[in-house]
Parts: structure tokens; sequence; C-alpha cells
């Protein structure tokens, strides 16, 4: 390999030894995969994974409906102080962090996210409420992840194919979602958590049809649950990879308003889209 070196005369050139002094560039790694399975009423997971970039698969197993909250807690803090924050209704601790997670997965496949995972002390969540009101994680559907810090890898993120903003109290989409694989960027704007619940609508149905079913679940449902991004807070970001057919899509956020305690989809979030 020959190398020329400006400023000096044209025809003369400096040999460059194969191997150069300077560091080799890291190559590129891929994320960290976990898969997550959930159960009537339990998580199946790693007790511990690595800090980075890290791809989370939800599978569902139960009867019911599930899905995989990640909150981290701060230095010191334990479940057991977080159970009782949560089953007392004293409202989310200033010491916890909502990070994202998968959202409720498609009855054929898994719930998939993208999320860059700090060291430290995790709780896996299921805030579903079972038809007697009891939220899943009181019936023990709560679990400890550990963090472990390592090297630093040169993990890039995929480009997204859209990125959708969560506001108080909205979705913003852009640019539209099309048919195919996709990878959704999901961005936390605004003062209070959100999350995003996506349901793919069956033919016909609307956004109307789902929330008149949801009130009382009677009948054939109008959608099946098609996965999302669990509530994050300002300075959060997850990115969801799924396959979307063309169709009728409803987003929304059951996340509890901290004004009056009602689900913000109540105070308006939510919003059906087309998939061309």
């Amino acid at each position: 390999m020959w190398k020329y070196v400006p400023g000096l005369p044209v025809l003369f050139f400096l040999p460059v030894s194969a191997c150069s002094d300077l560091p080799a560039r890291p190559r590129p790694m891929p994320p960290h995969e976990v898969t997550i399975t959930a159960g009537d009423f339990s998580f199946r997971a790693p007790d511990s994974i690595p800090a980075g970039l890290t791809r989370i698969r939800l599978y569902s197993e139960g009867r019911e409906r599930h899905h995989a909250q990640l909150a981290k807690l701060e230095r010191g803090r334990t479940m057991a102080e977080l159970l009782d924050s949560l089953t007392r209704s004293r409202g989310l601790p200033s010491w916890v962090t909502f990070v994202g997670g998968p959202n409720v997965p498609p009855p054929s496949g898994p719930s998939e996210i993208l999320v860059s995972l700090e060291a430290g002390s995790y709780a896996l969540l299921c805030f579903v409420t079972t038809a007697d009101g009891v939220p899943h994680l009181a019936k023990g559907m709560m679990r400890e992840l550990t963090v472990l810090a390592g090297p630093a890898l040169d993990q890039p993120v995929p480009s997204p194919d859209v990125r959708l903003v969560l506001d108080d109290y909205g979705f913003e989409l852009s640019p539209a979602l099309q048919a195919g694989y996709r990878v959704v960027r999901a961005d936390k704007r605004g003062q209070q958590p959100h999350e995003v619940l996506i349901v793919r609508l069956a033919p016909g149905k609307t956004a109307a049809d789902l929330m008149e079913w949801i009130k009382d679940e009677e009948g054939p449902p109008p959608g099946e649950t098609f996965g999302g991004a669990m509530a994050l807070q300002p300075g959060q970001l997850n990115h969801l990879r799924a396959e979307f057919t063309a169709g009728d899509y409803v987003l929304l956020c059951f996340v509890p308003d901290s004004g009056d305690g009602k689900p913000h989809v109540a105070h308006g979030m939510i919003r059906q889209i087309r998939v061309n």
C-alpha cells in the first residue's frame, strides 16, 4: 500500500506498513439479546444482563394479557420498597425511572423493543389488572433484573423508519407508517410518563369500536394487540421493531394521569392510523 504525502514532490511516495501504530477501530457489535416470557402471574427472564443496547422480546404464555415495564431503581432502593409504594397507591416514587419495555404482544408472536440500558438495578412489572381490579404485580408479577457494567461497546442503533413522539396528550407520527418490517423510534416529550400500546383493528372496525369494547370486554374484540413501548419518562426512548401489514391501527396510552388518576386515553391520548 502506498500513500501520497502532501507537500512533498509529486514523485515521492512513502511506503506505509500494513501494521499501523494507530489503534484499531472497534467493530460494531450487535445488541444484546434478552427473552422475557410472561405467564399468569410471573416473568421468566435472566437474573442479570450486560449493560448497553439491548433487544428485548416479550412472549406471553398466559390466558391474560401481559406487558413488561422496565423501571430503573435508584442506588440503594429495593423491590420491596417499590411494591409497597405501588400497592398503597402512593404513585411513582421519585427514585424510580420508567425506561420503557415491550408492551402487550400480538397473539402470534413477540413484542420487541430496542433500549439502551445503564448498569444498575431494575424491576420488571406488569400493571395490567384482572377482572377484579387487582394489578398483576400485586399477584406476584414483578421480578428484579440486574444490569451489569462492562466495557463500552460500539453498538449502533438502526436508523428508524418512523419517529413517534409521545406528548401530553397525543401521538405525533412522522412520516406515515408503511407496510413492511419497520423500526419506530418512540420519543418521550411532555411532563408525564407515557406508553404506546398498538392495536391492529379488524377490518371495518374503528377506534370508537375499540373504546366501546374496552368498557366491559364483552363479545369478540374489534382488534388484537400488536406490541408497542411501555411507559417512558423524559429523556428515555425505545425503538419498536415489527412487521406491519396494511390496515388500520390504534395507538393508546393507559398510564394514569398524575392529576386526576384517569388513564391518559380518557384525556384524548388515542389515535387511529392507516398503514398502506
